[in-house]
């Protein structure tokens, strides 16, 4: 399933162990070590010496309409149900692997929810073609298993800060699905990246 293209929907064959859990881990290599001149720079253009990339999740009703947010604030680290958490913010992209991850465990997930769209937007100032090896994949939790992958740094990322990753979402049959996003946006300070993606779910 790595290989789905952009538009393209497919059920996701997870595990029927345990929770059912999925993941969507984002990793991204540290910024070079800044000199004077770089911090001079930085200052200049209003961005951050380090790289920081958050994930996130966004949680909508059968109607589209958004209930709820899992992000790398502490306040919105862990949905209602207590079955879709944030690992925690990463504000460097220190370390091997995944540098955050949101878990999501489908095994009787609220009712209520019916698409998880998940992002990746750079909280820094830079915008993608400055960041260092950005990828996002969608894992079976249990196995570890890619179920879909993406590198963000391809045509389209210029001057884009927000990536929308995938869709998670039930069918009419209560089967899981996963739909394939992959847009680039540029998100300022007054925009909602909750309604932008609204605009990425397709119905039922």
């Amino acid at each position: 399933m790595a290989s789905l293209s952009k538009g393209q929907s497919k059920k996701l064959n997870v595990s029927k162990t345990a929770k059912h859990r999925i993941f969507a881990g984002l990793g991204w290599d540290p910024a070079a070590p800044p000199k004077l001149i770089d911090k001079v720079q930085a200052l200049a253009k209003g961005v951050g010496i380090h790289h920081d990339l958050d994930l996130s999740c966004y949680l909508y009703n059968k109607n589209k309409a958004l209930v709820d947010v899992i992000s790398a604030n502490p306040d919105h680290a862990v949905d209602a149900s207590g079955r879709i958490y944030h690992s925690g913010d990463n504000k460097e992209g220190i370390g091997e692997g995944d540098d955050e991850e949101i878990s999501v465990e489908l095994k009787d997930l609220p009712e209520t929810l019916h698409y998880l769209v998940f992002t990746a937007k750079i909280s820094s100032g830079q915008t993608f073609e400055d960041i260092n090896n950005p990828e996002i994949r969608l894992a079976d939790g249990y196995t570890d298993h890619n179920l879909l992958t993406s590198m963000i740094e391809e045509p389209g990322c210029t001057g884009k800060n927000l990536f929308v990753f995938c869709c998670v979402y039930r069918d009419e049959i209560e089967d899981w699905k996963v739909l394939n996003i992959k847009e680039y946006l540029l998100l300022d300070d007054q925009q909602d990246p909750g309604r932008l993606c609204q605009n990425f779910i397709q119905p039922i």
